[in-house]
């Protein structure tokens, strides 16, 4: 299998009550029902790291005051959380087991059609319109003048 170091991240992110042991059948769950659904056949760490990939977002917007923000990157940490946390409340929003819920909006996700993968638009969608809005600066003109105070010679 391919190693995969969303595994921990993922573990930690679902565990909620210290309870280690159940996250991990969920994640191997998780794996063996991408496995078995998946027709290409293709490895479910593959899949996993594919849908968190596409799902992380790139920048964020920052407020610096009430009337000014910022358009800044994300930092590699929280854009894996952020994804998570996309997938995970899109899939409780399925009303199924968790198992299934994940799988299917890990496919849908696939498929860009899940409602995380919207969460993620909507997010760029918020991004490009404050980019959009932003004013550029504006610099004085340096001229060659000397200084008042300075006599020419």
């Amino acid at each position: 299998m391919v190693p995969n170091g969303n595994k921990p991240t993922f573990l930690n992110f679902l565990n909620k009550k210290g309870k280690k042991g159940k996250i991990e059948k969920v994640y191997n769950n998780l794996l063996l029902t991408l496995k078995h659904t998946d027709k290409t056949q293709t490895n479910p760490n593959l899949i996993f790291n594919n849908v968190l990939t596409s799902l992380k977002p790139k920048l964020k917007i920052q407020k610096i005051s009430r009337f000014k923000s910022l358009i800044k990157p994300v930092k590699k940490s929280q854009q894996i959380f952020t994804a998570l946390k996309w997938l995970t409340e899109s899939s409780k929003l399925l009303k199924t087991d968790q198992v299934s819920s994940i799988t299917n909006e890990i496919f849908n996700t696939l498929y860009k059609k899940s409602q995380s993968y919207r969460q993620k638009i909507l997010w760029y969608k918020s991004v490009q319109q404050l980019k959009y809005t932003l004013r550029p600066r504006k610099f004085k003109k340096k001229t060659n003048k000397p200084h008042k105070n300075v006599k020419a010679i």
